[in-house]
């Protein structure tokens, strides 16, 4: 039994941390001159590669959570929960890379180069409505859609380019790390 004013090791060690801990401001704006073009473009390219990867993982996500939802018991009885949620996220999968590559990697050079001063929600509201504008179309072309479908793909596409883009924005909006060679240089 522990007496009143004794504490478990766990908390101790997550007091002695929290006591340790620095706190250290990031600028929200990117710093001019801190690396060359090469490196840039090279920070460009991880900040598309990880706004892909939240994108791609909000819509599997939006996904599961929809399949997850009671439904009737008429619902993919050929396939059964798990099969519709493999097929359609492997459909959904397919459409999302030429929406990203369409919409996503424009988008973040316009948003890096022109429109820097974008904050993160607008980011992420153009983010929105331009998937949900891309996801509208290509279904518009697919004969068997029906509206109703067509508003349910554009509500998928529409959370997901908001969280691609207004990640991109947020990525874009810190300065880069600085390289090993920029270590311990004063500008």
């Amino acid at each position: 039994m522990k007496e009143e004013g004794e504490s478990s090791p766990l908390c101790f060690c997550l007091i002695s941390v929290i006591r340790s801990a620095t706190v250290v401001s990031v600028p929200t704006t990117p710093v001019r001159g801190q690396m060359n073009d090469r490196g840039m473009k090279g920070y460009l390219a991880v900040v598309l590669v990880v706004s892909f990867f939240v994108g791609w993982a909000t819509l599997v996500l939006e996904e599961l959570v929809y399949m997850l939802l009671p439904h009737g018991p008429h619902f993919a009885p050929e396939l059964g929960r798990f099969g519709a949620f493999i097929a359609f996220s492997m459909i959904f999968s397919v459409w999302y890379i030429p929406t990203f590559l369409v919409v996503a990697v424009p988008t973040t050079y316009l948003l890096k180069r022109k429109l820097a001063f974008v904050p993160v929600w607008l980011a992420a509201f153009i983010g929105a409505i331009l998937f949900a504008l891309a996801c509208s179309l290509v279904c518009s072309f697919y004969i068997e859609s029906s509206p109703s479908n067509v508003r349910f793909c554009s509500m998928l596409w529409l959370i997901s380019g908001a969280s691609c883009l207004g990640t991109a924005q947020l990525l874009l909006r810190k300065p880069p790390p600085a390289t090993s060679s920029e270590v311990g240089r004063h500008p």
